[in-house]
């Protein structure tokens, strides 16, 4: 049974981010997922504030208003600051790395 959790949908539009706003067929593929499980969950998570939705001639595209949450090993690796240091995009890819 294909991942539906919050996280798992947020990471696939993290991943094909570049394509935003989806259909849920590319969302669906991505979770290799039913499509109609993943239009019935992506609509919950519109429900819930995760995720945005438009029509545009009958089709419906999906995009994501939050990211998913940093890797645990990571956020460990960067450590927490207090004083609510950010890193840029680069920072981070560079520590992945």
């Amino acid at each position: 049974m294909a991942d539906l959790s919050t996280q798992a949908i947020l990471l696939a539009f993290d991943k094909l981010g570049e394509h935003e706003p989806l259909p849920a067929e590319v969302v669906a593929a991505e979770l290799d997922a039913d499509e109609a499980a993943v239009v019935d969950r992506l609509a919950e998570l519109e429900r819930e504030d995760v995720l945005a939705r438009a029509e545009d001639d009958g089709d419906t595209y999906w995009w994501a208003k939050l990211g998913p949450q940093l890797d645990p090993e990571l956020a460990e690796e960067l450590g927490s600051e207090p004083d609510g240091e950010t890193y840029t995009l680069e920072e981070v890819r560079k520590r992945i790395e």
